[in-house]
């Protein structure tokens, strides 16, 4: 922009890296951010939208992928935040019902793969398009 480095030196680069990495990692942030303010389980919350950041979800969606005989519109998902959003708003309310109906200790331990499990699977197909 204003000449102090060249476009092909590693400076640039690296800064470019930083800028872009703030960027495609922004879902996180938000799902962290998000989870806090609903006194939701930041771990799950972190784990459910960075499933969305993975190489291998991006290439399944590019492949046509098809959970419970539902096609999932192919949407690229980093640098997106109404996504992540929804996404933990939808986590919270499970989470919150999940834990009225399980045992203390039941709650403690599996809860939380349980609200990640069926989270995950429901939330492709119905919120996250939603949030584009």
């Amino acid at each position: 922009m204003f000449g102090l480095l060249a476009n092909d030196s590693t400076v640039y680069t690296a800064l470019v890296a930083i800028s872009d990495a703030t960027f495609y990692f922004l879902p996180i942030m938000v799902a962290v951010t998000t989870a806090n303010a609903l006194k939701s389980n930041r771990l799950v919350a972190v784990a459910a939208v960075g499933y969305l950041l993975l190489p291998a979800t991006t290439q399944a969606l590019t492949d046509g992928m098809t959970l419970f005989g539902f096609a999932v519109k192919n949407v690229t998902y980093s640098s997106q935040v109404f996504p992540a959003i929804l996404c933990v708003i939808f986590l919270s309310l499970m989470e919150r019902g999940f834990n009225k109906i399980s045992p203390k200790g039941y709650s403690y331990f599996l809860c939380s793969n349980d609200v990640f499990g069926y989270h995950n699977s429901c939330d492709f197909i119905d919120f996250r398009p939603i949030g584009i």
